[in-house]
């Protein structure tokens, strides 16, 4: 079952029994877009967020100098498990 659908038919039963909630995607977007905002040092690398969503940037990406797409790649991210 899709997790939306899951999430409307008993949600409390899913946070009290396993501590899972439901994160929309926009915000984990909006979070990551926090992180990369700060490692470019600039906004709207890879996307441009739009109310609860975003539209993707189809410019190539421009690194910082001294930063490569590894070191990019290297970095920690959201928990793994995060839905």
């Amino acid at each position: 079952m899709p997790k939306l659908q899951n999430l409307k038919k008993d949600t409390k039963k899913i946070a009290r029994e396993f501590g899972e909630v439901f994160t929309p995607s926009w915000i984990c977007n909006a979070q990551n877009n926090l992180i990369d905002n700060e490692w470019f040092g600039k906004k709207n690398v890879f996307n441009k967020e739009i109310l609860n969503s975003w539209q993707t940037v189809e410019n190539n990406i421009e690194f910082p100098i001294g930063k490569s797409w590894q070191d990019y790649v290297k970095l920690p991210r959201m928990e793994i498990t995060c839905g």
